[in-house]
């Protein structure tokens, strides 16, 4: 289940974020196109990942995989009610 929501977290934020937000609400960020700000927001969501994930490995090498399975789900319910 835990895994599921960070896959629907992450399809997303790559697929979903970018077109809705060039297309639907065609923001205009310092003279930049939709389109380029929709990838731009990609792009950072991308970059937190990458950071998530260094964290993760961090936090599953001093801590047990079963102290780490309740917060890790609990931190997929804001991203998926947004």
């Amino acid at each position: 289940v835990i895994n599921a929501s960070f896959g629907f977290i992450f399809r997303g934020l790559t697929l979903f974020l970018p077109l809705h937000l060039s297309t639907n609400l065609g923001l205009d960020v310092f003279g930049l196109k939709p389109v380029v700000v929709g990838g731009a927001v990609a792009t950072v969501a991308l970059l937190f990942g990458v950071l998530g994930q260094y964290i993760g490995g961090e936090l599953g090498e001093r801590f047990k995989i079963e102290r780490l399975i309740v917060p890790a789900g609990a931190l997929t319910i804001p991203p998926l009610i947004l």
